[in-house]
C-alpha cells in the first residue's frame, strides 16, 4: 500500500486538530460559566467534564468528515427533519406543556423524515444544483449563529464542512481547471456568507451593546468599553471572512488529495 506523502500527512494532522481544540475551548467556556447555561454545579470536575465532552464531539466531527456516507447522512439528510422538529416544538411550546411540545416536535420530525424520502433521497448529494447547496449552507450558518447566542464565532468551522463537501464533489471532475474553479467558488461563497452573518450579528449587537459587553466579560473576564466592542466587531468581520476563505480552500484541497490517494490505492 502506497504511503501518504509527508506534506499531506502534515495537512491532515493540522485539520484533525481544529474541531477537537475548538470544541474543547467551547466546553471549557461553558463549564467555567455553567450558571449561564443552566448548570448549577460548578467545580473543577464539571469544568473538566464539559471540556472533555467538547473534545469528544470534535473527534466525532472529524470522524464524520472522513467517511462519505456518514458525512452525507449528517449534512444532507438532517436539515428538513431538524427544522420541522424545532419549528413544531417551538410553536407548540406556546400552547401546551413542555413534554407534549416535545411530542409535537417528534411529529414534525416524522414529517421531515417522510419529506426526506420523497424530496431529498432521490437526488445524489454530490450532484445537487449549486443554488440548493447555497441555501443549505446558509441554513447551517444561521443555525450555528443562533446556537451560540447570536455570536458567529464558530461559524468559521463550517468552512471545514464546506471544504470537505467540495473535495468529495470534485472527485468526479477530470479537468484541473474545473477543480480549481470549483474550490475557489466554494471558498468565496463560504467567506461571503460569514461576512453577511457577521454584519447581521453586528447590527443585532448594536441594539444592545451593553448586554454583549457584559456577556463577553462573563465568558472571558475581559472588560471592554463600547469603542473597543465596536472595533472588535469590525476586526472579527474582516478577519473571519478572510480566515473562512482560506480554511475552506485549504480543507477542500487537502481532503481532495486525501480522497484521491485513498481511491488510487484501494
Amino acid at each position: 500500500m502506497q504511503a501518504l506523502p509527508k506534506i499531506l500527512k502534515l495537512k491532515l494532522v493540522l485539520l484533525s486538530f481544529i474541531f477537537p481544540i475548538s470544541f474543547l475551548l467551547a466546553g471549557l467556556i461553558i463549564g467555567n460559566n455553567s450558571q449561564l447555561f443552566g448548570i448549577t454545579i460548578k467545580s473543577n470536575f464539571m469544568l473538566s467534564f464539559v471540556g472533555s465532552i467538547g473534545f469528544v464531539i470534535g473527534l466525532l466531527l472529524n470522524f464524520v468528515c472522513y467517511y462519505r456516507k456518514l458525512f452525507t447522512t449528517a449534512i444532507y439528510q438532517t436539515p428538513i427533519p431538524l427544522s420541522l422538529f424545532l419549528a413544531f416544538h417551538w410553536v407548540a411550546n406556546f400552547f401546551v406543556g413542555n413534554y407534549f411540545a416535545i411530542f409535537i416536535g417528534l411529529i414534525g420530525l416524522g414529517i421531515g423524515l417522510w419529506l426526506n424520502k420523497e424530496l431529498v433521497l432521490p437526488y445524489q448529494f454530490y450532484k445537487v444544483p449549486k443554488r440548493i447547496l447555497a441555501i443549505l449552507y446558509l441554513f447551517y450558518s444561521i443555525v450555528a449563529m443562533g446556537f451560540f447566542m447570536g455570536v458567529p464565532v464558530f461559524n468559521i468551522l463550517l468552512g471545514i464542512f464546506a471544504g470537505n463537501y467540495l473535495a468529495m464533489r470534485i472527485m468526479s471532475y477530470s479537468k484541473s481547471e474545473e477543480i480549481r474553479r470549483n474550490i475557489n467558488q466554494g471558498s468565496f461563497y463560504s467567506a461571503l456568507v460569514i461576512l453577511i452573518i457577521s454584519i447581521i450579528a453586528g447590527l443585532i449587537a448594536l441594539n444592545d451593546v451593553d448586554a454583549y459587553v457584559q456577556l463577553i466579560h462573563q465568558l472571558t473576564n475581559i472588560q471592554l468599553n463600547v469603542d473597543h466592542f465596536l472595533s472588535l466587531l469590525v476586526v472579527f468581520g474582516l478577519t473571519g471572512t478572510i480566515a473562512q476563505y482560506f480554511i475552506t480552500k485549504f480543507t477542500a484541497q487537502t481532503m481532495f488529495d486525501f480522497f484521491m490517494h485513498r481511491k488510487i490505492v484501494s
